[in-house]
């Protein structure tokens, strides 16, 4: 659960503030960028990696600080996905199950943001109060 909610607030910051690739940018790509970003919610994984790589590849004086950003993402998820597994394999068997529920949904690269956040919720309405407040309780911190 911890990493839907990380992922939540990484498409919320760059949707509200721009991701830091775009620091110092020029207005018009800022522009461009936010134009590209309304459009998110109604878009699968897939296709805004693909908008996402489309809009770098058009503005390339944004390439170098995207590049670093993505090596950075990609450091952040692979620790919080070793985290997540590691914590979750301390849950009851049915708060696991329902994570794989979930993480199968948050996984799913080619429904829409929306639809993802929709079915997500509808899984975590669906699950007996005591697995769903086993999912809502913070891990401890392993740093």
């Amino acid at each position: 659960m911890k990493t839907l909610i990380v992922l939540i607030a990484l498409i919320a910051v760059a949707l509200s503030q721009g991701p830091p690739f775009l620091e110092g940018a020029s207005d018009a790509v800022l522009g461009a960028w936010a134009k590209l970003t309304a459009g998110f919610p109604n878009m699968s994984d897939d296709q805004i990696e693909q908008a996402t790589n489309d809009f770098v590849a058009n503005h390339p004086e944004i390439k170098e600080k995207f590049d670093a950003f993505q090596a950075e993402v990609k450091a952040a998820k692979a620790k919080e996905e070793e985290e997540h597994a590691k914590y979750i394999a301390t849950l009851s068997p049915e708060a696991q199950a329902a994570d794989k529920e979930l993480m199968a949904v948050a996984n799913d690269h080619t429904i829409t943001l929306k639809a993802k956040g929709e079915k997500i919720e509808q899984i975590f309405k669906s699950l007996p109060p005591e697995v769903a407040k086993e999912l809502s309780q913070q891990p401890p911190s392993s740093s």
